[in-house]
């Protein structure tokens, strides 16, 4: 399986140095797109190959975003940015925002035509938008001296996200996969009971800041009940019967 799996990145790395050189086609770029992911997840056992693996997707997250702006289809601008932002995303570079919101600014005059890639890059976008808050919240509540103004930052853009999330979950649920939906919706669980109900709540408090924290966060829990959204880790006693105005 090794040998296999080091000739396969051997050769879609040549391929993608051969793109460099003239323009990436679509179908190219997803063959790509489906090798290093197959490459990066099945040699777990070798780090160099699985290095060499992650940088050939952060490389094609590159060259689909620049064959994306350069495109005048919209459809295909919609399907270069899906596979830069997948790559980019599995990769873990930090442009993965970059290119999922790109794509996702296309997509809001074109969804209908693409509802599919559409889907997958808002979802793209959703998930690496609160990764970033968590890194930002990680860093934040291990410093020796955390302020209010940090907390309600990161209390914020937990919540704005949430928002997002739960108001785009029924348009996902007829565009993404099943499998995408299910992570969508365990990570709106994790990110409203979790996130923002104890670490973001916790930070807040801990600070003393004044931002009305408990009523927003159960705003965010009886929203997410409406679009009939489950939130298992939330207590299951308590839960808000109505908005209120915070």
């Amino acid at each position: 399986m090794n040998i296999f799996l080091k000739s396969l990145v051997s050769i879609t790395a040549i391929a993608l140095l051969a793109g460099c050189q003239t323009a990436l086609q679509l179908h190219d770029a997803n063959q790509q797109l489906t090798s290093y992911y197959y490459a990066k997840n099945q040699v777990t056992d070798d780090p160099a190959m699985r290095e060499t693996a992650i940088a050939s997707l952060r490389d094609l997250g590159k060259a689909s975003a620049a064959a994306a702006r350069k495109t005048k289809d919209p459809l295909n601008k919609i399907s270069f940015y899906r596979i830069a932002a997948t790559a980019a995303g599995q990769a873990d570079d930090p442009a993965v925002l970059e290119y999922a919101g790109e794509g996702s600014k296309v997509c809001e005059k074109h969804w209908s035509e693409a509802p599919r890639d559409c889907g997958m890059l808002t979802f793209i976008d959703d998930i690496a938008a609160v990764d970033e808050t968590t890194a930002e919240f990680n860093r934040v509540s291990n410093s020796e001296s955390p302020t209010a103004q940090q907390a309600q930052k990161i209390f914020e853009n937990y919540e704005a996200s949430a928002k997002n999330m739960i108001a785009g979950f029924e348009t996902l649920a007829t565009s993404v996969p099943a499998e995408m939906l299910t992570v969508y919706s365990k990570r709106i669980d994790d990110l409203v009971c979790i996130s923002i109900g104890n670490n973001a709540r916790g930070l807040v408090n801990q600070t003393e800041g004044d931002i009305n924290a408990k009523c927003r966060f159960n705003n965010l829990w009886f929203e997410a009940m409406e679009a009939e959204i489950t939130l298992s880790k939330c207590p299951q006693s308590g839960a808000p019967t109505a908005a209120q105005n915070c």
